[in-house]
């Protein structure tokens, strides 16, 4: 190659790094200024809202959101739910299968706790009635309970 394409490609190079450099500084720029301020859109929306006693009403919405969502939590902690565990499975697929149910809250703990109790061939599979985020004891207890006949 002579000098002068050298110098070309070298120049090109240089200016393609200078536009990516710029490129990527200015994105870095613009999300730096929306963390500095992260409430630039919220003011806005707060200046839109009409001249009404804009204190009174969010507090007392939060309140009742609050007690709403405490009952909704009684009722969540409270609720059972029927499953249908495969007869094939281990203790380490029932323990991630209770998890995507929502019966337990960590698959990965729950078989270690079945472990730890010394009863990962004591579950019984097929339909289970089961507490929702309930406790592991109480959850091991009915998945090794006698059948009732």
């Amino acid at each position: 190659m002579k000098k002068k394409e050298k110098f070309i490609y070298w120049f090109i190079g240089l200016g393609c790094g200078i536009m990516l450099s710029g490129i990527i500084i200015t994105f870095i720029g613009l999300n730096l200024k929306t963390i500095e301020n992260p409430n630039i859109n919220q003011q806005k929306i707060v200046d839109d809202l009409p001249n009404e006693s804009i204190m009174e009403k969010p507090i007392t919405e939060d309140k009742e959101r609050q007690e709403v969502s405490e009952v909704e939590q009684e009722v969540r902690e409270s609720a059972y739910k029927w499953v249908n565990i495969p007869s094939a499975y281990s203790a380490t697929q029932i323990s991630y299968f209770l998890e995507t149910e929502g019966i337990v809250d960590d698959g990965v703990a729950f078989r270690n706790y079945i472990a730890e109790q010394k009863k990962t061939t004591k579950l019984r599979t097929g339909n289970q009635y089961l507490p929702m985020n309930g406790e592991y004891d109480e959850i091991l207890n009915i998945l090794t309970a006698q059948p009732s006949n």
